[in-house]
């Protein structure tokens, strides 16, 4: 009997496993390198701002040099459980600010997002690395959500304090723009840094890559994974 229900609790495992972009990216590879998912659900840029998380520890402690690191972080910040700064600056440019300011990068609430995308995640990535350089990192901007869907989502509510369901073009602009002037930006002395727009990829127009409107599904973390075997081409092969 207890060999059964071992063999049931394996069953129901295999049957409730959903791949994810690390188990992608190791299929798209091929063996020629192997990727390991350190990311910790549901965790936050701002929690790292003072020490690391044990997960980031791990990072640090073995990382190599033949290594790549990839970095996609800040999401959770905005959508998850966002500070009270952060949901003031969000409002600023969801419902005060032009389009065009923030087309232009002149909006004044995208310097404190230029900031958290660019200074605390390249402070937050130099702390990772403070043992050991890599060959590169791949510091990621973080994907659009889906724009109209009935999908239930747990962000319904955050979404709807950014106006994303009635002028999704506003918070597109503002994540490109924060790309552009922030991500691109971010360097960390010994090694290379290589930024990555997820939007390009998941860009809030089709359902099917997305579940609950800002996580991906499935198929959105395959495509993640096309994306970030692109970027990784050049660096190991």
């Amino acid at each position: 009997m207890k060999t059964i229900r071992g063999e049931r609790r394996q069953v129901e495992a295999a049957a409730t496993f959903l791949p994810d972009v690390a188990y992608f990216l190791n299929q798209a590879l091929e063996g020629k390198a192997s990727v390991i998912n350190a990311a910790v659900e549901a965790s936050l840029l701002r929690q790292r701002d003072e020490t690391l998380l044990p997960h980031d520890e791990f990072v640090r402690d073995n990382i190599r040099a033949e290594d790549v690191l990839i970095v996609s972080i800040g999401a959770n910040d905005i959508a998850l459980s966002p500070s009270a700064a952060t949901a003031r600056h969000m409002m600023q440019l969801a419902w005060l600010t032009p389009k065009s300011s923030i087309e232009k990068g002149t909006a004044s609430s995208l310097d404190y997002f230029r900031n958290m995308f660019g200074s605390q995640i390249q402070a937050y990535i130099t702390r990772i690395l403070a043992k050991q350089k890599p060959r590169a990192v791949i510091a990621c901007m973080i994907y659009y959500p889906l724009e109209v869907s009935s999908q239930p989502s747990w962000a319904d509510s955050q979404l709807k304090m950014l106006g994303y369901g009635m002028f999704p073009g506003q918070l597109k602009a503002a994540i490109k723009q924060i790309y552009e002037s922030a991500t691109i930006e971010i360097e960390v002395q010994g090694t290379t840094v290589v930024p990555c727009a997820l939007y390009e990829t998941l860009d809030g127009k089709t359902e099917e890559d997305y579940v609950a409107r800002v996580e991906p599904s499935v198929e959105g973390g395959r495509k993640m994974a096309e994306l970030l075997k692109q970027k990784l081409e050049t660096l190991l092969f």
